[in-house]
């Protein structure tokens, strides 16, 4: 695969969360493309609802917009897929989709990582896929050329979201001393 070609990232949730990571992928599309080296671009937003208003209003073209995690799980051009609904229920299940897809996935959701961690992780390893989630380490992911890790990598800002509502800032004023690791990684 060409180093032009770009690695498309899937993002399944646009509320909070997922408006929040888009808006961070674009802010920060060159430094994430030179530090990758070939361009990261989300090609697929997935969200049951695209009439209510988002935290962070970004014009999203019609064609990225889907409401069926399908538009982002069945396109063999999306390499990473990120998770932003929250929850266990459909999000196992779509986390374990993209895996059995030949997908790498990162998530912010800690209720899934909580609950089915040991799960998750040991399917991405039997396929030779990377996944991160919920503040787990990413770092030194780089060793294949096609995983997307260096992005999941910027993704993840180093320090974990200690309280869950997105606040790293703050978080870091009420937890001085939290390293930001999670120790985890595939």
């Amino acid at each position: 695969m060409s180093v032009d070609h770009p690695i498309y990232v899937g993002i399944i949730g646009y509320g909070k969360i997922g408006s929040g990571t888009y808006k961070t992928l674009l802010d920060n599309q060159e430094s994430i493309d030179r530090k990758v080296g070939r361009p990261v671009r989300v090609k697929r937003l997935v969200d049951v609802d695209w009439s209510r208003r988002r935290p962070v209003e970004i014009a999203i073209p019609d064609e990225m917009q889907a409401t069926e995690a399908s538009a982002v799980l069945d396109d063999p051009e999306i390499a990473i897929v990120v998770e932003c609904i929250g929850g266990t229920d459909p999000a196992l299940d779509l986390v374990l989709g993209a895996l059995r897809a030949g997908k790498n996935v990162v998530t912010s959701n800690k209720e899934l990582i909580a609950r089915h961690g040991k799960e998750l992780f040991d399917a991405a390893a039997q396929r030779g896929l990377d996944a991160a989630g919920a503040g787990l380490d990413v770092r030194g992911e780089r060793r294949r050329g096609d995983s997307g890790s260096p992005a999941a990598e910027e993704l993840s800002g180093g320090e974990p979201d200690q309280s869950g509502d997105g606040d790293r800032e703050r978080d870091h004023e009420l937890h001085p001393d939290a390293d930001g690791g999670g120790g985890g990684r595939v």
